[in-house]
Formats: C-alpha cells, sequence, structure tokens
C-alpha cells in the first residue's frame, strides 16, 4: 500500500538519503510524485490522440482530455522535445507517410479513370481539388 505524506520532493530526498525513505516497508510518495505521475499519464494521452489522427486540433484534444488548452501546449512542447531526440515516432512522419499513400492512390485513381476532374479525384481520396493538383505536380517531377 502507498501512503501519501505531505512532505516536500527535498524533505523526502534528504529521509532517503538517511535511510528514512519508507515507513513500515511502505514507500512514501508525495503531492509531488503523485502530480509527476498524473503529468506523465496526461503527455501520454495527448500523445496517443496525437498518433491515432495527426490532424486532432489543441481544443479537440481539450475536449476530449478536459485539459486546458495551456496545458495540452505544454505536453505538446515536451512531446516535441521527445520526438526530436528520437524517442518516439513522430508525428510529422505519420503525415508525410500518409502523404505518400494518397499520392500513389492518386497515380492508381489517374490511371483507372483519366477522365475524372481534380474535384472527384479529391473527393475521392479527402482532399481538396487544389490539393489533387499539387499532387499531381508532384507526380509530373
Amino acid at each position: 500500500m502507498v501512503q501519501y505524506l505531505p512532505y516536500s520532493k527535498s524533505e523526502i530526498e534528504e529521509m532517503q538519503r538517511a535511510g528514512e525513505g519508507t515507513i513500515s516497508g511502505e514507500k512514501v510518495v508525495t503531492g509531488f510524485d503523485i502530480l509527476l505521475e498524473q503529468k506523465a499519464k496526461n503527455i501520454e494521452i495527448v500523445r496517443q490522440l496525437k498518433l491515432k489522427n495527426p490532424r486532432i486540433t489543441r481544443r479537440e484534444i481539450s475536449a476530449i482530455t478536459g485539459l486546458s488548452l495551456r496545458t495540452i501546449t505544454r505536453h505538446m512542447q515536451v512531446i516535441i522535445k521527445a520526438y526530436k531526440k528520437g524517442f518516439v515516432k513522430n508525428h510529422v512522419e505519420i503525415l508525410i507517410e500518409e502523404r505518400k499513400q494518397r499520392v500513389q492512390r492518386l497515380k492508381q485513381l489517374i490511371f483507372k479513370h483519366p477522365d475524372w476532374s481534380n474535384e472527384r479525384l479529391g473527393r475521392n481520396l479527402g482532399v481538396s481539388a487544389r490539393r489533387v493538383m499539387v499532387y499531381k505536380k508532384e507526380l509530373r517531377k
């Protein structure tokens, strides 16, 4: 059983150095430890939501999680730092992969239906006609 005690982090560190880090063999947990654990859980929730839907907005994440927009922003900064250090796959990499798949799908659609307009191709791909034009330009290169 974990016991909550209202000690500061420095007091806990001092007790642990002195060998007083447990009470009756139970781990001593501070409010600070609980907050860190909850923050880590929230960051992971935000990361999973972003991975499942890279286009999800901070407002949508806030509505789902109940966290404030500022908190979501801070969590995203932590996640971005982790991406830069190479700890996890970047959501930008996922977007690039999705884009490559859409371009390949467009190539297939153009081959099957050369008479389709950009609007119709876009509806089929789930993008705008303008985006189809950009993808076509990419394919010509």
